[in-house]
C-alpha cells in the first residue's frame, strides 16, 4: 500500500510538471524567462517519462518556438532537430495523434529552410503530405491548414504553389478556430498579394480586435505587432 500511494503521488506531481510547463509557455508573454523555464522542466520530466505523449506534444511546441526566435543559426537547427525528433517519437508511437504528424512536418520543414530554399522546395511535398494526414486525423485542428496556407502561397508555380489552395485551406481554417489571428495574419498576405487591399484591411483590424486569442501568447508577441505594422504599410492603397 506505502509503494502504492508514494506511487500515485508521483504521477500526480509528473503531471503537475507538465501543466507548470504549459502555464509558463502559455504565458511566455509575461516573462522572458518563462519559456526556457519551460523547456528545462519538460527536459527533465522526459528523462523519466520518455513517452508522455502530452508532454512530448508541448516539448515539440516549445522546442520549435525557440528555434524560431532565436537569429543564432546552430541554435535554431538544435531546437528544431529536438523537436523533430520528439514528434518522431511521437507519430511512431501514437500514429493517431495528429500531432505527431504536425509537429514533424514542421520541424523537418524549419531544418530545411535553414539551409536554404531549395532545400525547402525539395522538402516540399513530404510535409505537405504530414501536414494533410493531421487533417485527416483531426479536422478540427487548425494549425496544418495556417502552414498549408503558407506553402501554397510561397511555393513557387512550378513546385506546387497555387493561391487558390492557399486561400482554402486558410478559410477552412478559419471555419475551425476564427480566433486562430495567425490565419487571419496569413490571409492578410495573400491578399496583399493579390492587392486586394481591402480585404487585407479586414483581415488586420480583425486581428487587433481579437478579444480571445487562440494563442495569446502568440497573438501578444508576433500576431498583433505584424498586424499594426502590415496596416501601417498599406495605408492609403
Amino acid at each position: 500500500m506505502v509503494l502504492l500511494a508514494l506511487a500515485v503521488v508521483g504521477a500526480a506531481a509528473e503531471d503537475n510538471a507538465v501543466q507548470r510547463a504549459r502555464y509558463l509557455f502559455d504565458h511566455r508573454h509575461l516573462e522572458p524567462w518563462y519559456e526556457a523555464e519551460a523547456w528545462r522542466i519538460l527536459a527533465d520530466y522526459r528523462a523519466i517519462f520518455p513517452l508522455d505523449a502530452e508532454a512530448i506534444d508541448l516539448w515539440c511546441q516549445v522546442s520549435e518556438d525557440l528555434g524560431d526566435n532565436t537569429a543564432d543559426r546552430a541554435k535554431k537547427e538544435y531546437y528544431y532537430r529536438v523537436a523533430e525528433a520528439a514528434a518522431d517519437t511521437l507519430r511512431s508511437e501514437f500514429p493517431s495523434i495528429a500531432a505527431g504528424h504536425f509537429w514533424w512536418a514542421a520541424a523537418h520543414g524549419k531544418r530545411a529552410l535553414a539551409r536554404g530554399r531549395a532545400a525547402a522546395i525539395l522538402t516540399a511535398p513530404t510535409v505537405i503530405g504530414e501536414f494533410k494526414r493531421a487533417i485527416a486525423l483531426d479536422p478540427g485542428f487548425p494549425l496544418p491548414y495556417a502552414v498549408l496556407g503558407v506553402l501554397y502561397r510561397d511555393l513557387p508555380l512550378l513546385a506546387g504553389g497555387s493561391r487558390a489552395r492557399s486561400r482554402s485551406y486558410l478559410m477552412a481554417g478559419l471555419e475551425q478556430a476564427p480566433n486562430l489571428t495567425l490565419l487571419r495574419l496569413e490571409l492578410a498576405r495573400l491578399d496583399m498579394q493579390e492587392r486586394r487591399y481591402t480585404d487585407a484591411r479586414r483581415q488586420l483590424e480583425m486581428i487587433l480586435s481579437t478579444e480571445r486569442p487562440y494563442f495569446e501568447a502568440a497573438f501578444v508577441v508576433n500576431d498583433r505587432p505584424l498586424a499594426e505594422s502590415l496596416l501601417a504599410e498599406i495605408r492609403g492603397k
